[in-house]
């Protein structure tokens, strides 16, 4: 090869590695102006324990579950994790969920946790202990935190203040404070009276969002509706998606399977036309430029396990895999640690289905 041959190649070498760059500037640079989650969560409310025990049902909607991609699950046990006879019940259920890939926060609803100071403590502190026994016992299990899924009714300003000082004032004290992790379902018809005040803040939004940020809980939406636009902006009506991505807090929107209300629940879809809404639901809050642990809630298991047909993608957040989660204070478990089987006792209920308009 001459000298002019040499320079020849060593030009078109030199164009030939700038292409490559070039090309590779999509792949580097998020063109989209969207920004995905650490880890997109799918979680279920579970409301009978006696369907946890009962090992037919159990394994049944854990399935159904699994196959939809959920990850976490929200039990209504807080008998069984107040009262320490009844933990290995639970602890039989969690090595259950755990042999799905899913991790569980403990659930109670009673209204009196945001309506009355004295109940509102004794239960919290109750709470308290049940947990912090139950994972000196079980340190190993999935439990991750508690839930609490509390209506109060009677909708107005009075009742959102009392919330903010009953429920969540002693969550604070005795749970997030000693680094329990908690969740609190919202309802968006609280965005018509969200002006309270609590730790110099005036909007209820707001002040959960703030409270909970930076990995301490978690906002679910209970933003009952059947397409995934509706969904995200049912959720967001009191700015609470838009808060909760101001102060990195983790949050997920809701889906309703029971049969509620025509425009609100998707009683009469197929699990694979309620796995194209969620999809979608994730589509959009990529949108939201959140870094948070955010994603999608199923109401509930058992009206979810109802619903005819199968699933053919999973909601999994790259299609490979169970997502990882960042490990949150008091006992967050990553959903990548290897399975474990177990085995239940067994008794039969009847279940019990809340849902919200």
């Amino acid at each position: 090869m001459n000298e002019h041959s040499r320079k020849a190649a060593r030009f078109l070498s030199f164009f030939l590695v700038i292409a490559i760059l070039i090309a590779a500037i999509p792949a580097l640079v998020n063109t989209s102006n969207t920004k995905a989650a650490t880890s997109r969560r799918l979680g279920a409310w579970w409301w009978s324990f006696s369907d946890a025990t009962n090992t037919t049902k159990r394994d049944n909607y854990l399935n159904a579950l699994e196959a939809a991609g959920v990850n976490e699950i929200y039990i209504e046990a807080y008998p069984q994790l107040w009262t320490t006879s009844s933990h290995s019940q639970l602890h039989t259920f969690i090595q259950a969920a755990m042999s799905h890939g899913m991790r569980v926060s403990v659930m109670m609803d009673d209204p009196a946790l945001a309506t009355s100071s004295s109940s509102s403590k004794n239960y919290i502190q109750k709470l308290y202990s049940g947990y912090t026994a139950y994972k000196s016992t079980y340190p190993n299990d999935w439990l991750y935190g508690l839930h609490f899924d509390v209506e109060p009714g009677g909708y107005n300003t009075s009742v959102l203040q009392n919330y903010c000082n009953n429920l969540l004032q002693n969550a604070i004290t005795y749970l997030i404070n000693n680094g329990i992790y908690c969740e609190f379902d919202v309802n968006p018809v609280w965005s018509g009276y969200s002006n309270v005040s609590f730790n110099g803040e005036t909007n209820f939004y707001r002040i959960l969002a703030k409270e909970l940020g930076g990995g301490k809980g978690c906002v679910c939406f209970m933003s009952y509706r059947t397409t995934a636009d509706k969904i995200v902006s049912r959720a967001n009506e009191g700015k609470g998606i838009d808060y909760c991505v101001q102060y990195n807090t983790d949050f997920t929107c809701g889906i309703e399977t029971d049969n509620v209300e025509s425009g609100v629940d998707v009683h009469d879809k197929t699990k694979q036309q309620v796995q194209e809404i969620i999809l979608n639901v994730y589509t959009l809050l990529d949108k939201k430029g959140s870094t948070a642990n955010y994603g999608f809630s199923i109401h509930h298991a058992s009206t979810y396990y109802g619903l005819s047909g199968s699933v053919t993608n999973p909601s999994h957040y790259d299609g490979s895999g169970q997502p990882t989660y960042t490990t949150v204070t008091g006992g967050g478990q990553s959903t990548s640690t290897s399975k474990s089987s177990s085995t239940s006792k067994s008794s039969s209920s009847t279940s019990k289905s809340t849902a919200s308009t």
